[in-house]
C-alpha cells in the first residue's frame, strides 16, 4: 500500500462468521443487513465485536466518508471505537478466520 493510500483512507474492521466472511471476500463487497442501512467496523482488530464471530474482514475507508459513531454499545472496549458506514463507502481488503 502506498503512502498515499494511507493518507486517504482509514482501516477498520469487521467481525462476522466464517462463512459470511468467505462470501465477503469473493465478492469484495459488505452489504448492510436487511435491518440496517449501514455495515458495521470498529478500529480494533482484537476488540470486543468477538460476540459477532471468530472471523475479521478487514476494509479501508476513504476519510472523507461520513460514518456514525456506534461506540455507545457496552461492548466497546476503552480506546475502541465503533463505526457505521454506508456499504458504497466501504472497500474490503483482505479477511481471515479463527481469530
Amino acid at each position: 500500500m502506498s503512502n498515499l493510500s494511507n493518507q486517504q483512507f482509514d482501516t477498520y474492521y469487521h467481525r462476522t462468521d466464517p462463512e459470511s466472511a468467505g462470501h465477503i471476500a469473493k465478492t469484495g463487497k459488505l452489504k448492510a443487513s436487511h435491518y440496517e442501512n449501514m455495515v458495521f467496523v470498529s478500529n480494533k482488530e482484537h476488540g470486543g465485536a468477538k460476540p459477532f464471530g471468530r472471523s475479521v474482514v478487514e476494509v479501508q475507508v476513504p476519510k472523507k466518508a461520513s460514518g456514525v459513531d456506534v461506540s455507545s454499545n457496552p461492548e466497546v472496549h476503552d480506546d475502541e471505537v465503533w463505526w457505521g458506514f454506508a456499504p458504497k463507502d466501504v472497500k474490503v481488503t483482505r479477511a481471515w478466520s479463527e481469530l
